[in-house]
């Protein structure tokens, strides 16, 4: 009897000294809290079961599908269902579909996006519904009320290390005599073309609402280039291949040649890389609203902008993103020009038809 005594009066000293312990252990870390707390919340999460729509182009679908998807899908239990069409299909099916959409987001070029808002075929949001919209930087918030920009591609100078010694130090060098013959140019089929359209007439005191100074620079860049191009990958190959010395590219293009042994580099101009804003959009009716803006709201959290940069090297805007050193130079966050895209797609029909017909005709 008194041996079991003795066990017990044992036992309930050990558990004393265990909880006295207990709180001199370290606490669960964030992410180990945060994933314990996602996995209690498995069974009764209000999107478990639902399938999202999304339409994107087609190649970006593997982008998406390494870096947004399966996290999305294991913090909401939903099925992320990805389609290609590239900005103007799904602008088109958009229209198409809007008695009955099918679509939930689209992934589309800011020119489409705002061309949708203002028809009423893209939601607006805010920061109750998609409270990371907080996240963003002012510059990348639209005044029409629809979700902000999500991230740019960052337009820089993709040189030929062998025809030139340096790249152009900025945009306005562009137009230096000493690249006579060496531009690989844009039409205004291509958005580039119509950023450097805007650029002429920028460095020459005119904007988007006063292109007459961006037609006059265009015909006097005509003699640095070799030709123009709607394709931005016929381009790269031609500086790639020593036929041209300088053209308009992605960091990550030049490294896709550079990998393939072209001896071509990438550089930043002195005003700025020229961005080519993209958005993730809710679809006005869309079957799956509010998962819908779970979505954006995902896409657009500090830690899936931070991967889009570093991995994709996407000029992303959620302010609170750190580069990795090693991809700072390639992603310019504090260096970027953006444009009037809202004045731009009102205009570009008219300065396409201008274009072809005074400097393509010319």
């Amino acid at each position: 009897m008194i041996s079991r005594l003795h066990r017990v009066s044992t036992l309930f000293v050990l558990l004393g000294l265990v909880l006295a312990i207990a709180p001199l252990a370290p606490p669960p870390t964030t992410a180990a809290a945060q994933s314990s707390a996602s996995a209690s919340s498995l069974d009764t999460r209000q999107f478990a079961g639902k399938t999202l729509n999304v339409a994107l182009a087609p190649g970006r679908i593997d982008d998406l599908n390494k870096i947004v998807v399966p996290g999305f899908e294991q913090m909401t239990g939903a099925k992320v269902q990805l389609t290609g069409a590239r900005s103007a299909d799904a602008l088109a099916r958009v229209r198409i579909e809007k008695d009955r959409p099918t679509l939930d987001v689209v992934w589309i070029d800011i020119g489409e996006a705002l061309l949708l808002g203002k028809e009423g075929l893209i939601a607006q949001v805010s920061e109750t519904d998609v409270p990371n919209i907080a996240e963003i930087r002012d510059n990348a918030k639209l005044a029409s009320g629809i979700a902000p920009i999500t991230f740019s591609s960052a337009l820089g100078f993709l040189w030929n290390k062998d025809l030139l010694q340096a790249p152009p130090a900025s945009w306005a060098e562009l137009w230096n005599p000493q690249l006579t013959g060496q531009l690989a140019l844009f039409d205004l089929g291509s958005s580039v073309g119509v950023v450097t359209l805007v650029l002429g007439a920028r460095l020459n005191g005119g904007s988007e609402t006063d292109i007459e100074p961006g037609f006059a620079s265009m015909q006097t860049l005509k003699a640095n280039g070799i030709g123009y191009k709607t394709s931005g990958p016929e381009n790269n190959n031609l500086v790639a291949q020593g036929e041209a010395g300088v053209t308009f590219a992605l960091a990550n293009q030049t490294q896709d040649l550079q990998a393939k042994g072209a001896n071509v580099d990438w550089a930043v101009p002195a005003e700025g890389a020229a961005t080519l804003p993209q958005t993730f959009q809710v679809v006005t009716g869309a079957p799956e609203t509010e998962l819908a803006k779970a979505f954006v709201n995902y896409v657009l959290s500090t830690p899936v902008q931070t991967r889009l940069a570093n991995e994709l090297l996407l000029a992303v805007t959620n302010k609170n993103v750190v580069l990795d050193p090693s991809v700072a130079a390639l992603v310019p966050l504090d260096r970027l020009i953006y444009f009037d895209w809202e004045t731009i797609g009102a205009k570009r029909g008219e300065w396409t038809n201008r274009f072809n017909r005074e400097i393509l005709g010319s």
